[in-house]
């Protein structure tokens, strides 16, 4: 799981080529709860535990996930493009973002 997990981070982070003087939308403690539900909602497609309708509304309900914390795509991409040109505080944003998924599956167990 955790190779899918970085590997989703890094398409995700790749994907945007705004530019440096980008301000952040989102603080880094909502940005973290979304990026922990998207890559849930993605690992589940991908696991084939939703069903075909919702695979195909795959978009609603990533909007629905931003919605869930007072937010949109456009500031989600300005919150991702800020914290990728800074490496320290991406840094410290994957590693609560791997914390908090360990204790959701431990939790789990």
């Amino acid at each position: 799981m955790n190779k899918i997990f970085i590997f989703f981070l890094l398409i995700f982070f790749s994907c945007n080529n705004a530019g440096n003087n980008e301000k952040n939308k989102i603080d880094s403690s909502t940005l973290c709860n979304i990026l922990i539900d998207l890559h849930f909602l993605s690992t589940a497609k991908s696991l084939g535990y939703l069903n075909p309708a919702d695979t195909v509304n795959m978009v609603a309900t990533r909007n629905k996930i931003l919605k869930k914390y007072n937010s949109n795509e456009e500031d989600l991409k300005q919150s991702i493009s800020y914290f990728s040109h800074k490496p320290d505080s991406l840094g410290a944003l994957y590693q609560k973002m791997i914390e908090r998924i360990s204790i959701k599956q431990a939790q789990m167990r």
